[in-house]
């Protein structure tokens, strides 16, 4: 089972002042993120942590927004080589850009909540694979270290014809944190067709992606009743590769365009980290975006569209009725999250021990092609846009946890 990412150059356009390709950035103009901002809502004090391939620590757009230590070294956790959470891979850079982007820095793009702290937790190597019982371990903790919100543009894989079983959706973890008041936000997976894993008494929040049309994705998976849809097509955030690199580079820091259940999900990671900062609990964060979401399919939550595509500014919306969340009357309401801990008081935990990690398949598609973005000046007008089309994560021994992006072909 492959799974491919699309990410290709920003085309020429009409340019933002302060970030140079906000105008790129259709998704949050659909989920009102301007005018949540204007409640005076932009995630402070929020922690989000990232359980990925890592994050590009250095990137422009991204480094003012770690949790930081005393020292001012990154708060974070590599589970695959140990050390930094440095991404090797781009697609947590992707992730974490999307959720929490620096704005109005006249550099590149804007996160839907821009002032949030990311917190970067490494599960998947340098070609997007990695153990399934990392993730478990990652989301225990970030909980552990203050995050209010954990996403995971993940999906876990289980390998068939062997006999063996697979430890499957981080089930036990996702409740750990729901009753810590902590969300868990999960991509939904881009295998059509495929239910979730994560059973139906799950706290988890599991988001599908739609189009600029507000369609369903082709790709989108694993949508129910108490799922979300969030924007998951023509995606664009920051990303740390260039030229004919494979892997990403210390020093590079780019810009790219992706799709995926991946890139849907941290608009929803944001939306949390908005209503958690306008001082809503865990469950009134989820009950608003649920009550709050655009329905695009018949009246109330269906199988197919969930709640609908969330509207965070219609959340934020003072006279909205905050619906309860849908759950298990056996799960308890979660008790108020402990105070974040300030970038000078936040102390990481020692590292456990790297898991033994799974063999990935090799790419299929040859050397992939890759266009350059500065960060410190938009394209020219003479800019010819790029495409990069990459293969990553096959699925290799008992289980691995793989991003959830799907590939596009653009002609």
């Amino acid at each position: 089972m492959l799974v491919a990412l699309v990410l290709a150059v920003v085309p020429t356009a009409a340019l933002a002042v302060d970030d140079p390709y906000r105008d790129q950035q259709w998704a949050l103009d659909r989920i009102g993120v301007d005018q949540a901002w204007e409640t005076g809502s932009r995630g402070d004090g929020v922690i989000v942590a990232v359980v990925d391939t890592g994050v590009d620590l250095e990137h422009p757009d991204l480094r003012e927004r770690f949790l930081r230590d005393p020292t001012g070294e990154v708060v974070g956790l590599d589970l695959v080589a140990g050390g930094a959470p440095q991404d090797e891979h781009g697609h947590g850079t992707l992730v974490a850009g999307v959720i929490a982007a620096t704005a109005d820095n006249g550099v590149g793009v804007a996160g839907v909540a821009p002032n949030a702290r990311l917190l970067p937790i490494r599960v998947l190597d340098e070609v997007g694979s990695g153990e399934g019982t990392n993730v478990d371990t990652a989301i225990r903790w970030a909980v552990d270290q203050g995050a209010h919100v954990v996403n995971l543009s993940l999906e876990s894989v289980k390998a068939g014809g062997n006999g063996t079983s697979a430890p499957g959706a981080p089930t036990d973890a996702v409740r750990y944190a729901w009753e810590r008041g902590v969300v868990v936000v999960a991509a939904a997976g881009n295998s059509a067709g495929v239910p979730t894993e994560y059973p139906l008494d799950s706290p988890v929040l599991l988001v599908g992606a739609v189009d600029r049309d507000d369609r369903i994705a082709e790709f989108s998976a694993g949508v129910r009743e108490d799922a979300l849809l969030a924007p998951g097509v023509d995606i664009v955030s920051t990303w740390c590769r260039a030229g004919d690199a494979a892997r990403c580079e210390p020093g590079t820091h780019t810009y790219g365009m992706a799709e995926g259940t991946s890139f849907a999900a941290p608009h929803v990671s944001g939306a949390i980290a908005l209503l958690l900062a306008a001082g809503h609990s865990p469950q009134e964060a989820v009950g608003r975006l649920r009550a709050s979401a655009v329905d695009l399919g018949p009246p109330g939550p269906d199988p197919e569209h969930g709640h609908g595509r969330i509207d965070v500014a219609a959340a934020l919306a003072t006279d909205l009725a905050t619906a309860q969340m849908a759950l298990p009357e056996a799960l308890p309401e979660p008790p108020p999250p402990d105070p974040a801990p300030s970038p000078e008081e936040a102390t990481p935990q020692a590292l456990p021990a790297p898991s033994p990690q799974a063999t990935p398949s090799p790419p299929d598609d040859g050397e992939p092609q890759v266009v350059e973005l500065p960060v410190d000046r938009p394209p020219g007008p003479h800019t010819t846009p790029g495409l990069l089309h990459l293969v990553a994560a096959a699925c290799v021994g008992i289980t691995l946890a793989t991003w959830s992006a799907v590939a596009r072909r653009q002609v």
